[in-house]
């Protein structure tokens, strides 16, 4: 088990996937709340579709949302299924923002960016090094390991 000290990028790329999660989740809530002061005619008005469809509608975000925290509190333990989990979540935020770029989005190019952003921060010769060397201490940096024995 390596002590070495989790790389520069990939505590950007952690930093990241909490604001991703947190800005997700305050989208959410807030999406919520206008559904529920909302008619049905409102909703459907606005949406074209009813209210339990535009709620149902928010659960991959929601679901994104609980990936994104997942990834940013566990990044630290290292591993082959974390690292594999962002590169699924960079690519599903890539096809998202070229399908929003499709229907003349412009949220999609940011979503464009982050993807790239998050591919370009975990994917980095430091980051490749970290994960190669075995890093799974789940320690903050800094942190005394336990004795042994």
């Amino acid at each position: 088990m390596s002590t070495s000290r989790m790389p520069l990028a990939l505590r950007a790329l952690r930093t990241l996937l909490w604001i991703l999660a947190v800005f997700g989740a305050v989208g959410l809530a807030l999406g919520l709340v206008g559904l529920a002061v909302m008619t049905e005619e409102e909703v459907v008005r606005e949406t074209g579709v009813g209210r339990s469809a535009s709620m149902a509608a928010l659960l991959p975000g929601f679901a994104l949302v609980l990936v994104e925290a997942y990834l940013a509190a566990t990044l630290i333990r290292g591993g082959r299924a974390r690292r594999w989990c962002v590169r699924v979540l960079a690519v599903l935020t890539l096809l998202s923002g070229l399908l929003g770029l499709l229907f003349l989005d412009v949220a999609g190019l940011f979503e464009v960016a982050v993807a790239v952003l998050l591919l370009a921060l975990h994917e980095s010769r430091s980051a490749r090094e970290w994960y190669r060397s075995g890093t799974e201490t789940g320690k903050p940096d800094g942190a005394v390991p336990a004795p042994t024995g």
